[in-house]
């Protein structure tokens, strides 16, 4: 079991926490990863209003997370490709991320 103390000093707390097994390592990591994806979604969304003007629900609600996982270990924030009718978020708010054409600029005409 593992005890800390917070009266100790941080290089004893840090030998301690350096301690925990691979296995509750390995459990922590992805919650953690996870959290702060959850958090940066969480910013993004209340950023949107600021950047653009007059963002729809629909376009600010886009910003979604996957979380990790012990396989993955890997969280990410991404903007949402779904759409029921014409451009999906991911296609109109791309080359506000990424620079570029609208991807309806890109069709034919």
């Amino acid at each position: 079991m593992l005890h800390l103390d917070f009266k100790m000093g941080f290089d004893r707390m840090e030998r301690a926490l350096l301690q925990l097994s691979g296995e509750l390592r390995a459990k922590v990591t992805p919650t953690a990863l996870t959290r702060t994806s959850v958090a940066v979604r969480k910013d993004v969304m209340a950023e949107m209003p600021k950047v653009f003007d007059s963002p729809t629900p629909f376009t600010v609600h886009s910003v979604r997370y996957a979380a990790a996982t012990l396989e993955s270990r890997a969280a990410k924030v991404y903007i949402s490709d779904d759409a029921a009718k014409g451009l999906s978020p991911r296609s109109y708010l791309g080359p506000e991320i990424e620079g570029g054409a609208v991807a309806s600029d890109l069709r034919p005409r």
